[in-house]
């Protein structure tokens, strides 16, 4: 036995001492393990008394991933927290549609495309696909839910997708140019039914809301003044012509021994030293206007202006530049008797289009540094206040601006009706002008009638229009609404002027569908497809002439109703279904369904940037519970 175990006694020692070391780290390897197994046991949520636990979790997050792939679930909107994902498709298996493999048929190609990009296990994106399509099902069995005969979708498709020609002629009412008068009271009645509206944005276009306004001081250096004294002095001498003639072979040739300076560089020194003139002249206007800044203290970015500040005086400026740079005076200009609107700053001469690169790469106006004043709402990038003079501006010619904003009056409704009378006038008489032309509505038909359109259309001084395929559901629309997974909703084809306008659409469609259906338009009585609509909200009249319509054939109608569309859009239309469809599935109304209430505490092992904060497990406890 001795020597047995003498021969052997290396190979015994390496296998015991191997099974030793397997018996001494046996309980190392298993508390190692079982923090793991307990964190992966741990509770996410729970759905009454089952628990979801932090692997379940880890699956749930790895397929949201992948959602974005997929072409978005119409109905239930965006889906970007794993419980909403969770209780989605959990109501999908609830009604037995994820099926596994056969949900999957046929795309084989697809998930090795996703699999591909997203660097995900072709098992995974299987599996989430499944779950996908049947949530998908589950969304379109609701929206299917309520049933209509087929007789009511007939009759929808038939309205709904009816096509009209026409020609028209828009009649818009105008602010005559002798109104008619109007008492104080009217004027105080319509100003109080508008005062809070943006002009244009109020009830049949009116408002009379006042918005931003400014007073502005500003001097002018024209570029034509530099330019002529540039012109005049000796740095056009010939040696600096020669010179630039010589640092330029490629735009000008080379120099030529005696021979005679070309224009084309005269011109060009004289453009390039007219520049630097006007740069600097810039440069010494900006900092004089510094200097008389430097013992005032900032606070947000903003000078913190004392009770006597006054800023440098423009007209003490216009000296000193023209004493310095011996150039035309510079001209001065004040708008302080008057309020400037935004718009109105673009119509100031020359500095109206000047801009400044202060800010960007991108150019900045005059209108919008103005708006952009600590007074006027401020901004984060633009730092521009009353009585400090903005930035230089620079015109397209050159030409310099330094301004400075004297006053400001901020957007406001109107404190009384000389603040907006000329507005209020104009208002006025457009809707007596377009009620005038209500009356005349048969007169107009009449005339349309007898004369023809174009008739009309010069009496008023407009023109006639022409527009082909008029329908209540613009069908390059729908498509897209069909592409991108969108809530289905019908949407009139845009007309001429007035744009989108479902109550003129309808009025087109329905006086199309009262002729008779088995005669062409064309042969028809103008009496018959001539009619007058009254656009209240728009004011103007529209006088129509139907030249042909595309009725919905049984072709169409099999091929609306086959994919849905007439259902669709008859549910939005008449129940509102894409807004209930979304609050049906969206993650309260399943929460409260299921009984889905989320841990208090969060497993460790679930990543800190898909955890939901606490704060919003809380409040989707509380909505659950509601």
């Amino acid at each position: 036995m001795f020597k047995f175990l003498r021969k052997y006694n290396k190979y015994i020692l390496a296998v015991g001492g191997t099974l030793l070391m397997i018996t001494f780290l046996i309980p190392v390897a298993f508390q190692s393990l079982l923090p793991v197994v307990g964190q992966q046991r741990a509770t996410w949520a729970q759905v009454g008394q089952e628990k979801v636990t932090a692997a379940d979790l880890a699956q749930i997050q790895q397929e949201l991933q992948l959602l974005p792939a997929l072409p978005p679930l119409r109905g239930v909107g965006t889906i970007d927290q794993p419980e909403h994902w969770y209780l989605l498709v959990r109501e999908a298996e609830s009604a037995g549609l994820i099926g596994g493999s056969s949900s999957t048929a046929g795309i084989g190609q697809r998930i090795a495309q996703i699999a591909s990009r997203t660097g995900q296990s072709p098992r995974l994106i299987h599996d989430t696909v499944a779950k996908w399509d049947g949530v998908g099902r589950t969304i379109r069995l609701y929206q299917d839910a309520t049933k209509f005969s087929d007789r009511r979708l007939k009759h929808h498709a038939r309205r709904a997708f009816h096509q009209a020609s026409v020609q028209l002629v828009v009649i818009e009412a105008s602010a005559a140019d002798n109104p008619p008068q109007f008492s104080e009271a009217q004027l105080a009645e319509q100003m109080a039914k508008h005062a809070e509206d943006p002009p244009g944005e109020g009830e049949q276009g009116f408002g009379y809301r006042l918005g931003h306004r400014a007073k502005l001081q500003w001097l002018s250096i024209p570029a034509d003044s530099v330019r002529k004294v540039v012109e005049d002095s000796d740095q056009l001498n010939p040696v600096a012509l020669r010179k630039h003639w010589r640092l330029n072979p490629v735009q000008f040739g080379e120099p030529e021994s005696g021979g005679e300076v070309p224009d084309d560089v005269r011109r060009d020194l004289l453009d390039t030293l007219t520049k630097q003139t006007l740069d600097e002249i810039a440069k010494y206007a900006s900092d004089q206007l510094r200097i008389k800044r430097r013992r005032l203290t900032r606070r947000g970015g903003y000078l913190e202006l004392t009770d006597d500040w006054q800023d440098m005086d423009f007209e003490r400026l216009a000296l000193d530049i023209q004493e310095k740079f011996l150039i035309a005076l510079p001209q001065f200009h004040s708008v302080g008797d008057r309020w400037l609107e935004i718009d109105d700053l673009a119509q100031l001469p020359g500095i109206g289009r000047a801009a400044t690169y202060k800010f960007g790469e991108i150019p900045v106006e005059l209108g919008e540094l103005v708006l952009a004043a600590r007074e006027l709402g401020g901004s984060q990038t633009m730092l521009i206040q009353q009585d400090v003079a903005g930035p230089p501006l620079r015109g397209d010619d050159e030409s310099v601006y330094l301004f400075r904003i004297i006053d400001t009056d901020a957007s406001r409704p109107p404190r009384s009706i000389d603040e907006v009378r000329e507005a209020l006038v104009a208002g006025l008489t457009k809707l007596a002008h377009y009620q005038e032309l209500v009356r005349s509505g048969e007169t107009l038909r009449q005339q349309a009638i007898t004369g023809g359109l174009l008739s009309v259309a010069m009496a008023h001084d407009t023109l006639v229009h022409r527009a082909d395929q008029v329908s209540l559901t613009d069908l390059q629309w729908l498509e897209l609404q069909v592409q991108f997974q969108l809530p289905l909703s019908s949407s009139p084809t845009p007309l001429p002027t007035i744009d989108v306008h479902e109550p003129t659409v309808a009025a087109i469609i329905d006086h199309a569908l009262a002729l008779p259906q088995d005669v062409a338009i064309r042969n028809l009585p103008k009496e018959q497809r001539t009619l007058v609509i009254p656009v209240e909200d728009r004011l103007c009249m529209l006088v129509v002439q139907l030249t042909d319509q595309s009725p919905v054939t049984d072709e169409d109608y099999a091929s609306f109703a086959g994919n849905g569309l007439v259902q669709a859009l008859l549910q939005a239309e008449e129940l509102d279904q894409g807004k209930r469809t979304e609050d049906e599935f969206s993650f309260d109304a399943l929460a409260a369904r299921h009984n889905f209430v989320i841990a208090t505490t969060q497993p460790a092992t679930q990543p800190a940037a898909t955890q939901p904060d606490q704060g919003s497990a809380e409040q989707r406890q509380s909505g659950a519970g509601r």
